[in-house]
């Protein structure tokens, strides 16, 4: 077997794995940056939900601090009512 015969039966195979090597390295590279991307895709989606989320939650809290507003000023009259009628019942004993 000669240098050149050696060389190449040696190199060659060598030589393709190296560039197999770099090649599956591109690949590993690319999963990698698609995976962010999802990743990245996925957080802003739920961040997205989460702002609606909030955002119905404080509307809902909104409406039930109206309604009780609204309880407290009925009872608040109602109990007025009663001190009234108790006022009253008191004067005609």
């Amino acid at each position: 077997m000669t240098d050149a015969q050696f060389s190449i039966s040696v190199g060659l195979p060598s030589l393709l794995i190296l560039v197999g090597m770099i090649t599956h390295n591109l690949r590993l590279n690319d999963v990698r940056d698609l995976l962010r991307a999802e990743i990245r895709a996925g957080i802003a989606e739920l961040r997205a939900e989460h702002k609606a989320e909030v955002a119905e939650l404080r509307a809902e809290i909104a409406a039930l601090r109206q309604h009780m507003d609204r309880n407290h000023a009925e009872v608040l009259s109602r109990i007025s009512q009663l001190e009234a009628r108790v006022s009253r019942l008191e004067r005609a004993a």
